[in-house]
């Protein structure tokens, strides 16, 4: 068996061969590289056409920098709005706990369980007339957000003509934002609000020429609680609370 050349004697086949000059060769320098201006390169997004020349061609400007927004991201952050929107199921066990409106004279008794809210009777009478009611007054110790804002809609929408306000003072004072909520909406639409102190809580409807009185323990808002109300169809009872939560209205204001 041959024994292989090792590395010393192979290399001897290249004895002669001349030395190469390497004498000419540098330390590159990188800022000068075929006129490549890295720094340039680099913060590419503060300089100009002119500025960034890789490799001798005009660099192509980005779309942001030739229209003025410049390049760097233009962006925004936006907080959803949480939308509110009313529960129309309990409002449809009120109609259910009415049935039909009362006939003149007439008044309905009801114990309310729990199962729909003070402000759910403004929703079911309107939808049993069949009508727009056309003056509304409210008293309540107080409200919350999504049954003024399904009110503020019916305003709106043409199915409440007008509307007074009359609510507690220590209701205003405990829930600022949303009596200041309420009261902003309700008198940019020429209608009012006023917290006085009130514990009343009594629904006036004028719809074309009758008359509706619902007289309550419930407020607006919701209340898992016992409650009651009594629904009269009477011009007289009607016009016995308009006079009096309209002077407390009026008084109230000033």
């Amino acid at each position: 068996m041959t024994k292989p050349e090792n590395a010393r004697e192979t290399s001897d086949e290249f004895d002669g061969l001349p030395t190469p000059d390497l004498t000419g060769f540098q330390d590159p320098d990188f800022d000068d590289i075929h006129g490549l201006d890295f720094e340039a390169v680099v913060n590419g997004l503060d300089k100009t056409e002119e500025e960034v020349t890789p490799i001798g061609k005009p660099r192509k400007l980005k779309a942001g920098e030739a229209t003025g927004l410049g390049g760097r991201a233009v962006s925004m952050t936006r907080r959803t709005k949480r939308k509110i929107f009313y529960d129309l199921a309990t409002s449809k066990r009120a109609v259910s706990a009415i049935g039909k409106l009362p006939d003149p004279e007439e008044s309905f008794h009801c114990l309310m369980g729990g199962d729909y809210h003070g402000f759910d009777l403004v929703i079911a009478i309107h939808s049993l007339a069949e009508a727009p009611i056309d003056f509304l007054h409210l008293t309540t110790l107080g409200f919350n957000r999504h049954n003024m804002t399904h009110l503020i809609g019916m305003l709106d929408s043409g199915r409440v003509g007008s509307v007074r306000v009359l609510c507690s003072e220590y209701f205003a004072s405990a829930d600022t934002t949303t009596f200041l909520f309420a009261k902003k909406e309700l008198e940019a639409r020429g209608q009012s609000i006023v917290a006085t102190r009130n514990h009343s809580k009594v629904m006036l409807f004028a719809i074309g020429q009758q008359r509706f009185t619902v007289e309550s323990s419930a407020n607006l808002r919701s209340c898992n609680n016992l409650e009651q109300f009594s629904l009269t169809h009477s011009i007289e009872l009607y016009e016995f609370h308009r006079d009096w939560i309209e002077q407390v209205l009026t008084n109230g204001a000033k």
